[in-house]
């Protein structure tokens, strides 16, 4: 058994894991785990989105100068387990590199333009 999972699941994926490897059930063979674009560690994370959208020019040195201060205050709320500030600020916080509507680049691959609100993929392949 493989388990997956993406974003959240770096949280529970992991746990699930090690709880079937403890369970030492003969019936479960887990061969292994994967985890797309976990969302782990919150800390460690938000500090990282102003570098990475520096460095790939999808915001001026000054906008990350600020997303720096913002994420700053994310991670002071999230040592003081301030959960208003850590659910909303912050998400506000990263949502000022994608502007509200259409946003420059597609969040999912930075290499490639929006061309739809939401998921920035077209649907007409959808059924």
């Amino acid at each position: 058994m493989y388990l997956t999972g993406e974003s959240f699941a770096g949280h529970y994926i992991p746990n699930i894991a090690r709880r079937l490897q403890l369970a030492e059930d003969p019936w479960i063979n887990l061969a292994g785990l994967a985890i797309g674009n976990g969302w782990v560690d919150p800390f460690y994370q938000y500090p990282e989105y102003p570098k990475f959208a520096a460095e790939h020019n999808l915001v001026s040195s000054g906008h990350a100068l600020v997303l720096n201060f913002g994420y700053s205050i994310c991670q002071f709320a999230l040592i003081f387990h301030v959960p208003i500030i850590t659910s909303t600020y912050c998400s506000m916080v990263g949502m000022t590199v994608v502007s509200p509507g259409l946003p420059a680049f597609n969040i999912y691959d930075i290499r490639k333009p929006c061309v739809r609100m939401g998921l920035c993929y077209p649907d007409d392949h959808l059924w």
